[in-house]
C-alpha cells in the first residue's frame, strides 16, 4: 500500500464485504449453486485481509515503543469479543455487521487522519 496508498486498499476491501452483504441479503442458499457462495467466501475473506493488514499498518505507524504493543493487544482483544458478541445477537447480524464495520471504517478514518496531522507537524517543524 506504500506506493497506491491506504485508501484504494481500504475502499477494495469495503467494496468486496459491501458486495458479500449485499449478495447475502438478496440470495437463498442453493445446493445447487455452489460457485457464487465460494466467491461470497473469497470476497469476504479479502475484505477482512484487506482491514485487519491495513489495521496492524496504520498501528504499527501510529504507535511507538510500549505504546505499540498495547495497541496490537488491544485491538485483537476488542476484535475478538465483537467476535464471540456476535455470536450471542439473536436477530438483525446483518444490521450489527454493517454497524460494526461503519463503526471500525471512522475508527480507521480518525486513526489515518491523526497520523496524517502528525506526519505534517513533523514535516512542519523540520
Amino acid at each position: 500500500s506504500d506506493r497506491i496508498g491506504r485508501m484504494p486498499v481500504i475502499g477494495l476491501g469495503l467494496v468486496s464485504v459491501t458486495f458479500a452483504y449485499v449478495f447475502l441479503a438478496f440470495t437463498e442458499p442453493s445446493q445447487d449453486a455452489l460457485l457464487p457462495w465460494a466467491m461470497l467466501a473469497v470476497c469476504l475473506g479479502l475484505g477482512d485481509g484487506v482491514f485487519n493488514t491495513q489495521v496492524y499498518a496504520l498501528l504499527g505507524s501510529a504507535l511507538e515503543g510500549n505504546e505499540l504493543e498495547a495497541g496490537f493487544s488491544n485491538f485483537k482483544l476488542w476484535q475478538s469479543l465483537s467476535t464471540a458478541a456476535g455470536f450471542f445477537i439473536p436477530f438483525g447480524k446483518v444490521a450489527a455487521a454493517w454497524t460494526a464495520a461503519g463503526l471500525g471504517l471512522v475508527g480507521v478514518g480518525v486513526l489515518m487522519s491523526s497520523e496524517r496531522m502528525r506526519r505534517a507537524a513533523i514535516k512542519h517543524k523540520m
